[in-house]
C-alpha cells in the first residue's frame, strides 16, 4: 500500500503558484493528499482522489508546464495533469538529464 501524505509546504506553493495562472480551474489544495512517485528522485507526485482507485483513473491532459533550472542550471520541466474527470492527478517533475533534483523548483 502507497503511504499518502500531506503536501509539503514547497509542494504546496509550487502548485498554488502555477494554479494562479489558471482563471478556468479551482482547485482546493488544503486537503489534497499525494502519494510519492517513482521517479528517480525527481519530486512526483500522484495526488489522491478521494472518490476513485489509482486504477479507476486516467491521465487526461497537462493544464500548464513551466521550466525551471535546478541550482546546477539543468532545466526541471513541471506540469501538472488533471484525470478524465477534471480533478487534479499529478505534478509531474521532469530533470532534462534524469537525475534526481538538487533544490525542488521554487516558482518566481
Amino acid at each position: 500500500m502507497e503511504a499518502k501524505r500531506d503536501l509539503k509546504i514547497e509542494e504546496y506553493q509550487l502548485l498554488e503558484n502555477m494554479l494562479k495562472e489558471l482563471k478556468e480551474y479551482d482547485f482546493n489544495l488544503n486537503e489534497l493528499k499525494v502519494v510519492d512517485m517513482l521517479d528517480g528522485g525527481m519530486g512526483s507526485l500522484y495526488i489522491v482522489n478521494a472518490l476513485k482507485t489509482r486504477e479507476e483513473r486516467k491521465m487526461n491532459k497537462a493544464i500548464i508546464e513551466k521550466q525551471f533550472y535546478d541550482v546546477d542550471d539543468v532545466p526541471i520541466s513541471v506540469s501538472i495533469n488533471i484525470d478524465t474527470d477534471g480533478n487534479l492527478f499529478e505534478l509531474d517533475i521532469w530533470r532534462v538529464d534524469f537525475n534526481p533534483i538538487i533544490n525542488f523548483p521554487k516558482y518566481p
